[in-house]
């Protein structure tokens, strides 16, 4: 009961809040987006709509092992074709940054650009539950879990949208990488600092959170899309998405206590994000 009226309370500060961006029109970004084949219409996981794999034409052996890994668990994935960032015009990324200076790697506008594409293909779908993985993830657990974890956390907070699968993302040994800084936009209007370090347990296997780093394994709800796809089309681009999604309004985020699905810990796998692809 004492964790049930703390997370109503952490709710109820958080939409009393504002944190917005001030950029009513929309920005051209949907130009820049990819189309997505749907091949799986049902993916092996109980409520969950679809599994959308984002994946390099350049990186054939990571989806192999990604559709061996979701066969061995009973999924059926649907492959995204992601977008090269490296290979994205200078003229494109100015476009795409409008008045802010160019920040991120080629990498990170191909991830950004990759998973938004993710997001319409669903909200144009009407998918109501979506996961998200990209093609450098582990399955730690017996992925079947999820759904109960899932309907736990719908049961106390109907309106939540978005869980990460594990508490953080690592280093290539095994360490945590905990987000403690924040990057806000020059115009953007936002909580405090501490506001995003704040973290709620609420069950024995869910925490609520504020910021984190890796958008390699998502849930995302109906809701969770539309804000999302909303704020990302009215937004010139600043920050890898793992760092700007949290700065989307009125976002509810939630993750794994311990891992379920989580980053790849190999050191032969060199992240495409920060390692130009040919």
């Amino acid at each position: 009961m004492k964790k049930l009226l703390i997370l109503q309370l952490f709710l109820f500060v958080s939409t009393t809040l504002s944190a917005s961006v001030i950029l009513p029109q929309k920005t051209t970004i949907e130009n820049y987006l990819k189309p997505i084949e749907i091949t799986e219409e049902k993916s092996g996981l109980w409520g969950v709509d679809c599994i959308y794999v984002i994946n390099l034409d350049e990186r054939p052996e990571k989806w192999n092992r990604m559709k061996e890994l979701c066969l061995s668990q009973g999924l059926n994935a649907n492959r995204v074709s992601a977008i090269n960032g490296w290979k994205i015009p200078k003229a494109a990324l100015k476009e795409l940054s409008g008045p802010y200076p160019i920040r991120m790697l080629g990498g990170h506008f191909g991830c950004l650009l990759s998973h938004i594409s993710v997001l319409k293909d669903a909200w144009d779908r009407k998918f109501s539950l979506i996961w998200i993985l990209e093609d450098d993830v582990e399955f730690v657990e017996d992925v079947r879990v999820i759904p109960n974890i899932l309907e736990r956390l719908t049961s106390l907070d109907p309106n939540w949208d978005l869980f990460f699968t594990d508490p953080d993302s690592k280093n290539n040994q095994g360490q945590p990488i905990r987000s403690l800084a924040v990057d806000f936009r020059p115009d953007q209007d936002h909580y405090p600092p501490a506001y995003y370090q704040k973290r709620i347990s609420i069950n024995n296997d869910i925490t609520m959170i504020r910021q984190r780093f890796g958008s390699y394994s998502m849930f995302i709800t109906r809701k969770g899309l539309e804000k999302m796809l909303h704020y990302f089309t009215h937004v010139y681009l600043w920050s890898p998405i793992d760092v700007d999604i949290h700065y989307v309004p009125d976002i509810r985020t939630y993750s794994a206590k311990r891992d379920l699905v989580s980053v790849w810990l190999n050191t032969n796998n060199r992240s495409d994000t920060y390692h130009k692809v040919p």
